[in-house]
């Protein structure tokens, strides 16, 4: 089925993005944290 594949791929690049920015903040932390 179509769609739901395409669902999967949006919402795997969705958390992606969530986990990226996620791991940003905590770099900017330990930065500000030294």
């Amino acid at each position: 089925m179509y769609v739901p594949k395409a669902m999967e791929k949006y919402k795997q690049a969705g958390i992606e993005k969530i986990v990226a920015e996620a791991q940003r903040q905590v770099d900017e932390w330990k930065k500000s944290k030294q």
